[in-house]
């Protein structure tokens, strides 16, 4: 699968950029109907929500204030908002892109990749208390 999706790479790069462009003019911070729950950005027919989007952001920048502890700048945090949406809609681009392409993943499949995954691992054997602590953490 990983390999079918690198190797037609140039297709996805051409459908996030078509994506993103729609998006930006027609997209970008609507409301649902309801009045109550605020979209920030849809692509196709998945919708990114304001509370998502906040919480994701927030999780960032929490991340990126560690690292660069009083580096990190108020140009850093304006970039670091673009960034994080621009990586959502390609999150959903890139689902809508596999779906099309009839990309799936079996179960086996993705078990496989978690216990293959070095930040998993304790030893080079995986760890299930080590994969829920993670997930705990994000």
């Amino acid at each position: 699968m990983l390999k079918v999706m690198r190797k037609h790479a140039k297709y996805f790069y051409v459908l996030f950029f078509i994506v993103i462009i729609t998006f930006v003019f027609w997209g970008v911070g609507t409301v649902d109907k309801t009045g109550v729950i605020e979209i920030v950005a849809e692509v196709g027919p998945y919708k990114i929500l304001a509370d998502d989007y906040i919480s994701t952001y927030e999780r960032m920048t929490k991340f990126y204030r560690e690292i660069y502890k009083d580096k990190f700048t108020e140009e850093m945090q304006k970039e670091l908002k673009k960034k994080v949406l621009e990586s959502m809609v390609n999150d959903k681009v890139l689902l809508i892109a596999a779906k099309d392409a009839g990309i799936t993943v079996s179960d086996e499949e993705l078990q496989d990749s978690i216990a293959k995954e070095p930040a998993f691992q304790k030893n080079g054997v995986f760890d299930h208390d080590i994969y829920i602590n993670r997930l705990m953490l994000n």
